[in-house]
């Protein structure tokens, strides 16, 4: 098991849902699309430099 999956299944367990997440480097976007599956209720802002990613991210 990953380190994120790990991490949103402790979070699971505990019965803690994030509200908010920023995801400064967010690449293609997997970090906050497991978390989002995690929590759907979650909002999102992603901080990605690479002007490559932008166009996975805006999808």
């Amino acid at each position: 098991m990953s380190g994120t999956m790990a991490w949103l299944a402790a979070l699971r367990y505990r019965a803690a849902a994030p509200r908010t997440l920023l995801d400064v480097g967010a690449h293609l976007g997997g970090f906050a699309s497991a978390v989002l599956a995690a929590s759907p209720g979650c909002v999102v802002t992603m901080v990605e430099p690479n002007p490559h990613c932008h166009d996975a991210l805006a999808a």
